[in-house]
């Protein structure tokens, strides 16, 4: 058994030391967990094996005895795993449906934890998303710091300019704002249930959306930097950036008037930015 066992424990070792130095140098060797879940997995399969080997060698079992086990491990792993990996987006559903009508061309920003599930649900290009934003690369990670940056700047910033500068930059056509962004339960950071449903909550159901809030580090104490001390937040103002409402918390900001120059809304109309989301 010791000689037959010997390809696995050097299969474990390299995992394990694969493992450790992606923890160290993480940007060249990416994601660390994965050079061990797979050989856990092969452990448990394994010391599984042998210890029921183990145990029919003892002594005799009756016949039902291993049909009954497994019978009992689907039933035990079934309860585990009821509702592992799924979430409840239906929160989400009126601005899935309002941004589905915008132009396929289109290229959204938001708040990255609001832009993960456009792509899937809207089927609509985001500019950064909390899913696209983990630094596995140093090229992808230099540039995509800095759209992080910038979103975070014009999401919170106190001068419109700053808004339009950002969308023109990246040719932004939609910004997707959510007003529980900009609360101090959210900017003082933790993690939380989406949608937010007030007051914010750390649980409930299941399958409920867990998001970090602000942001994950570094970003969270770059937005309170950001936003320490600065009122009002400009894509609030309904003066200066006319939305339309999507529910009482979100709302969506036409910016293309601006890609063209002409400043937001200087050539489109409230009425013809609603037939552009609702049509």
């Amino acid at each position: 058994l010791k000689s037959r066992l010997q390809p696995f424990w050097y299969l474990l070792l390299s995992s394990y030391l694969l493992y450790f130095l992606a923890r160290i140098i993480l940007l060249k060797l990416f994601i660390p967990d994965r050079y061990l879940v797979y050989t856990l997995n092969l452990c448990y399969c394994l010391g599984l094996a042998l210890c029921l080997e183990a145990a029919t060698r003892v002594r005799p079992w009756p016949r039902w005895l291993p049909v009954a086990a497994v019978a009992l491990i689907v039933v035990l792993g079934c309860l585990r795993l009821q509702n592992v990996g799924l979430k409840d987006f239906s929160g989400y559903r009126p601005l899935f449906t309002a941004l589905a009508r915008t132009p396929k061309s289109a290229l959204f920003a938001g708040h990255p934890n609001l832009m993960d599930n456009l792509p899937t649900f809207a089927q609509r290009p985001v500019l950064a998303s909390y899913e696209l934003a983990h630094p596995w690369s140093k090229g992808y990670w230099q540039r995509l710091r800095l759209r992080l940056e910038d979103v975070f700047k014009a999401y919170y910033a106190t001068d419109p300019q700053v808004v339009r500068d950002f969308c023109r930059k990246y040719q932004v056509s939609f910004l997707v704002v959510d007003q529980r962004h900009f609360t101090p339960e959210f900017l003082a950071g933790g993690r939380f249930l989406a949608p937010f449903n007030p007051p914010l909550q750390k649980e409930g159901k299941r399958t409920a959306e867990r998001v970090d809030c602000p942001f994950f580090a570094p970003f969270d104490a770059e937005i309170r930097s950001l936003v320490q001390g600065r009122q009002p937040f400009v894509l609030l103002r309904q003066d200066l950036f006319p939305a339309i409402i999507v529910n009482e918390d979100q709302r969506v900001l036409d910016m293309r008037a601006c890609l063209q120059g002409n400043g937001p809304f200087s050539s489109l109309t409230k009425r013809k930015i609603n037939e552009s989301i609702t049509d």
